[in-house]
């Protein structure tokens, strides 16, 4: 690799690395270290962590994890049990109007999601669905579903043609080649799982507009430290942190498959 590259991937490190650094400092100052002069860069202060685990606001911490933990599994395992076959079914038959279909999962993709925020939002109050997590796992399913659609069908298309062909002379149903299919796209499956997770866990906007107490996620519960008159920046910091683990936790242990999924939608 030429120094350019070499230059360019040291800059992307910084540039990922610093803010997570910077938060990890955040978070080990209290709330008045952090408006000191001269600047501190270092502390060991873990009153933040105290007072998330086992202060006032415990209660509400573990609840909020709770329903980022619960949306987010229920979410990403809809949505891959219905796209898993989709994906199939468009990689390996023809059909009427399959390209026009296509075209308009794909479009899913492209459609910002405040363009349908008000429709939505109407049907949830009309259906008393607001802060229950059925509608938080309906949005996600149809918004994510398709990208996950996009990864699995492209991995079916991997799969050679000849294995069905075999299949079909020795007399196996369309059932039994699917399921042998995906024994063969599992790192697919773990890849569209790993991105949709992600999504969801990560999701701001959607549970702002929808979960109003109960069904309140993590990246809500940060926002309860913004003050008319201050912010406490450690706790937030803080909270952002330990939400983080989960992702880094995942990456770590399936990072192959991670970026295997990545690849192949640049593809």
């Amino acid at each position: 690799m030429n120094r350019k590259g070499n230059f360019f991937i040291i800059f992307m490190l910084i540039w990922s690395l610093i803010p997570l650094i910077w938060g990890i400092r955040t978070s080990l100052l209290s709330n008045n270290d952090l408006y000191v002069t001269p600047l501190k860069y270092f502390g060991t202060d873990m009153s933040s962590y105290r007072e998330l685990f086992f202060g006032k606001i415990a209660t509400k911490f573990f609840m909020a994890t709770k329903n980022s933990f619960k949306t987010s599994i229920l979410g990403t395992i809809s949505g891959i049990i219905i796209t898993i076959p989709c994906a199939y079914v468009f990689s390996k038959y023809e059909f009427i109007l399959k390209k026009t279909l296509y075209a308009l999962i794909i479009l899913v993709l492209a459609i910002p999601f405040y363009t349908i925020m008000i429709p939505l939002y109407r049907l949830a109050v009309d259906y008393s669905m607001i802060d229950t997590q059925i509608i938080l796992i309906i949005i996600y399913v149809c918004g994510y579903s398709p990208m996950s659609f996009l990864i699995m069908k492209l991995y079916f298309d991997a799969v050679p043609i000849e294995l069905e062909e075999i299949g079909m002379i020795e007399g196996a149903s369309k059932l039994r080649r699917f399921f042998t299919a995906v024994r063969l796209i599992v790192p697919g499956i773990v890849a569209a799982s790993l991105i949709m997770f992600f999504n969801i866990w990560s999701s701001f906007v959607v549970p702002l507009i929808f979960s109003m107490k109960k069904t309140k996620p993590l990246t809500i519960f940060i926002t309860e430290f913004v003050g008319k008159s201050s912010v406490n920046y450690s706790i937030m910091t803080t909270v952002g942190i330990v939400t983080l683990i989960i992702p880094i936790i995942l990456v770590c242990m399936f990072n192959r498959y991670f970026i295997d999924g990545i690849i192949t939608i640049s593809k």
